[in-house]
């Protein structure tokens, strides 16, 4: 998770492009965040984590397999 000042860039982002709705400025401010927490992103295909990374329940195409988990009781 991010910190707080990550998040509160983002947010900030994400403000003013709803005002402008200009697309660079959520760009620049995801480009901020990774300069600033690089380690909470993949930092390319080559990357380590990436490559130890656990996909559950990974979905095959883009259909519906009909399948879900439902919680304990529900019908």
């Amino acid at each position: 998770m991010l910190n707080e000042q990550c998040q509160l860039v983002l947010k900030e982002g994400y403000k003013r492009y709803v005002a402008t709705k200009d697309r660079t400025h959520i760009d620049d401010a995801i480009s901020l965040v990774k300069a600033m927490s690089p380690d909470k992103f993949f930092q390319g295909e080559k990357d380590l984590n990436l490559e130890k990374r656990v996909f559950f329940n990974e979905p095959y195409s883009a259909h519906w397999s009909g399948t879900c988990i439902k919680p304990y009781g529900a019908k």
